[in-house]
């Protein structure tokens, strides 16, 4: 009996020693151990506040821009109504302020009008004038020319009737031709004194002429009045002006602000960005939501793939578009799926891999994408993906 045993253990030895110098079989798949994972789009408020509603909840499916929950708004309309007051009002002022302004353009035009009236009937009043008091000199000087000649001849006609009262008294001339010189000599002088009136009343109408001329430049400073209205009003249009760009730059102000509050009322709608499926929910109504808050994380089920990790020994064997079997437990057959990305840097093995070599210590990522999508693939189950390398 003991040699029987002997003799069993001996060929059992043999076959061991056997095979293990024999050549070992090659196979020709890659196993890869890893999960199933999802491009996984975390929602969170972009402002912060009480949550007032929630629609959904973990595992159910939503659509692109389906209504996921609500934020308490009370605030925000309270406050877009007060903006909304706010612009009426400077709107308003706007218009007042508008009008004012232009009433002084209406009026400066006026006045500018007015001035240059003014300057032109001045200008034709001193020319006037200065016609006048020129026509005045003149007359004087007309006048003065014809008392010197009544002058000399009244001197004459006084010479010649000193002259001819002396013959007259001698007997040398008749009595009628003496009056006949007395009667000129009367009419001369009557001339020559009717010329010294003449000339009286012409350095009077110069004297008029030159006062009217003055009194008409006077009329210079009614300009210098105007002008000084035109720069007052001018100053008021620029004021008027620069409180009107205020005003219109405080609208586009409460303009903007109003446009950033409408943003955030918004945003009080926490809407799906994606077609998929909710993950989880971590938040319930009541609860205050602030901007570092997740409150849903929905991945798409059409982007679902397997991540897993290789060693560098396979490298060299897989490619991107090689066809793959995912396996997943509770499930006799396998999901097809397309290698879509392969890592080109090694990384020391992840602790929650398994791997069938322990001794490998840097591995290389893998994803491959589903061909086709089902309810049973789930992120994060564990999964187990094989490459068939022949062709």
């Amino acid at each position: 009996m003991r040699k029987v045993i002997l003799i069993a253990i001996f060929i059992i030895l043999l076959l061991s020693i056997v095979k293990l110098f024999l050549p070992k079989k090659q196979s020709n798949e890659i196993f890869v151990n890893g999960r199933i994972e999802a491009d996984i789009v975390d929602i969170s408020p972009k402002i912060p506040g009480e949550v007032i509603k929630v629609y959904f909840d973990e595992g159910d499916s939503v659509k692109k821009g389906d209504l996921l929950a609500e934020i308490d708004r009370r605030e925000l309309l309270e406050k877009l109504n007060q903006l909304k007051s706010q612009k009426n009002q400077i709107t308003n002022l706007i218009k007042a302020k508008t009008k004012e302004l232009q009433s002084l353009k209406i009026k400066h035009e006026q006045t500018n009008i007015k001035k240059e009236k003014a300057e032109k009937e001045l200008s034709i009043a001193i020319k006037v004038a200065e016609n006048n008091l020129n026509i005045a000199k003149e007359k004087i000087s007309i006048i003065e020319n014809k008392i010197s000649v009544a002058k000399q001849q009244l001197q004459k006609i006084k010479n010649d009737l000193s002259r001819y009262k002396k013959l007259y008294n001698e007997g040398g001339i008749s009595k009628s031709k003496f009056e006949e010189i007395s009667l000129k000599f009367e009419e001369i002088d009557k001339q020559y004194n009717t010329l010294l009136k003449e000339k009286d009343v012409a350095i009077n109408n110069y004297e008029n002429a030159k006062k009217n001329l003055e009194n008409t430049k006077l009329k210079d400073k009614d300009i210098s009045i105007l002008e000084k209205e035109l720069m007052n009003i001018k100053t008021a249009i620029s004021a008027k002006e620069y409180e009107l760009d205020i005003t219109k730059n405080r609208l586009n102000e409460i303009n903007h602000i109003i446009s950033q509050t409408k943003i955030k009322l918004d945003d009080t709608f926490i809407k799906s960005p994606i077609n998929g499926i909710i993950m989880t929910k971590s938040i319930e109504e009541g609860e205050i939501a602030t901007n570092l808050t997740t409150l849903f994380s929905i991945y798409d089920p059409e982007k679902i793939y397997f991540k897993g990790y290789f060693p560098e020994k396979y490298l060299s064997k897989i490619k991107i578009g090689d066809k793959a079997s995912v396996f997943i437990d509770g499930q006799d057959k396998p999901f097809k799926a397309v290698i879509s990305y392969i890592s080109s840097k090694a990384e020391f093995t992840p602790k929650e891999i398994q791997s069938k070599d322990e001794r490998v210590k840097q591995v290389f990522a893998i994803k491959a994408y589903f061909e086709n999508s089902s309810e049973y693939l789930k992120p994060g189950m564990p999964a187990d993906l094989i490459i068939n390398l022949e062709k």
